[in-house]
């Protein structure tokens, strides 16, 4: 049985055509954890990994929200 976070990032990359490595980069998490989430090499992953994936999942669903710290000042000002 997968864990829940595996589930929720298979049908994020599907849904939403995000790469395995931009994900990863984007919850500051590696690269090889998360392909390893995903091919069933590794079954679960820490609280605050997954809360770290979620928390991206998030920003790259939202085009709107600049993930970019220096976007986000320009934003501001």
């Amino acid at each position: 049985m997968k864990a829940p976070i595996v589930i929720e990032i298979e049908d994020f990359l599907c849904r939403y055509e995000v790469t395995q490595l931009s994900l990863a980069r984007e919850a500051g998490v590696s690269p090889v954890l998360l392909n390893r989430l995903v091919k069933g090499s590794r079954r679960d992953t820490t609280s605050s990994n997954a809360d770290a994936l979620r928390a991206a999942m998030r920003r790259l669903s939202s085009p709107n929200t600049p993930t970019d710290p220096e976007e986000a000042s320009h934003e501001l000002a």
